[in-house]
């Protein structure tokens, strides 16, 4: 073979490599994806993460398989993630709690936030910090100077240890300068009969639960009033600054081919606007919101600093 001809042969050899890999890349993807959510089955995440699967499953052609892993706040089934092969087919459906504020929490976690890459935000929930009907509290400030008054006395519920209610709080007592003394329950249900029974004074829930059980909110955590109880003030206008609620979206483990974060990105967009998956948000009682990834990382960043420092001033402490 001639010098000529062998260079020939190289270039094409090369030239074969490198669409092989293009069509490699424009292929994805080729088998079923892992859509893990890190919390129960038939709670508020996997209930708006089934029908996303169904959507985006039809938007890339290929079978979308939700998986859940719950435990540990959200960790177990994060981690999994994090730790998983960079290949597009294991992704995390999952709020922002496992990702901003589980690591300032649980100091052997398996990964940082870091090791995830943020590819659409998809949903947000929001708080408010409610009462029994029959409570002699009316508005926030009277339960405030109540609890100024008669510190560890009076107490609120909460789902769960360093979760978004707990957090969410804890920022008013330091911001308003009271204590009041935090029972921790499993999730918003054991939250609520224990409010109803008045075994507690108060417990900060999302606004479905509230109005589904008639308690009266004394101030949403929320940038602005919430269409669903128009005539509850925020803890903003009340003289607190301060806005705390839990959002999420798609994740990745990082390292993920670039052009599979953008397809992915892409389809997310529409899946979010989707009817199917907004009724399925709405229905869940919580908010619709779609960023894009570099939006979603973003916002991520910033809970994440004013997570720590929550964590940090509250003293709250992890297993």
């Amino acid at each position: 073979m001639t010098a000529s001809a062998s260079r020939y042969v190289w270039l094409l050899l090369i030239s074969s490599f490198f669409s092989a890999v293009a069509f490699a890349q424009e292929a994805w993807p080729t088998r079923p994806i892992q859509l893990i959510v890190p919390f129960p089955v038939g709670g508020g995440v996997d209930v708006i993460a089934r029908p996303f699967a169904e959507i985006l499953a039809e938007l890339l052609h290929q079978s979308v398989i939700v998986v859940p892993r719950d435990g540990a706040a959200g960790t177990i089934g994060t981690a999994a993630v994090a730790t998983a092969k960079p290949d597009g087919y294991t992704l995390a459906f999952t709020p922002n709690g496992p990702i901003t504020v589980q690591p300032h929490v649980i100091a052997t976690l398996p990964y940082k936030m870091d090791d995830l890459v943020p590819l659409c935000q998809l949903f947000a929930v929001q708080y408010v910090l409610a009462v029994r009907p029959d409570s002699p509290y009316k508005t926030l400030p009277e339960l405030v100077a109540a609890a100024q008054a008669q510190p560890g006395k009076l107490t609120y519920g909460f789902g769960g240890v360093a979760t978004a209610p707990h957090l969410g709080i804890s920022q008013l007592a330091i911001v308003a300068n009271f204590d009041m003394l935090g029972v921790p329950f499993r999730g918003d249900p054991q939250a609520i009969v224990a409010l109803r029974a008045g075994e507690i004074d108060a417990a900060m829930l999302n606004i479905g639960g509230t109005k589904a059980q008639g308690f009266r909110p004394l101030a949403t955590f929320a940038d602005v009033r919430q269409p669903e109880i128009a005539d509850t003030p925020t803890v903003k206008e009340l003289g607190y600054r301060l806005v705390s609620s839990a959002f999420g979206g798609l994740f990745a483990p990082k390292g993920v081919p670039s052009e599979i974060v953008k397809k992915i990105d892409s389809s997310c967009e529409r899946a979010a606007a989707d009817e199917r998956f907004q009724r399925a948000v709405r229905q869940a009682s919580q908010v619709p919101l779609y960023r894009n990834g570099a939006d979603f990382a973003k916002a991520l960043a910033a809970d994440y600093a004013i997570k720590g420092d929550v964590v940090k001033r509250a003293a709250i402490k992890g297993p």
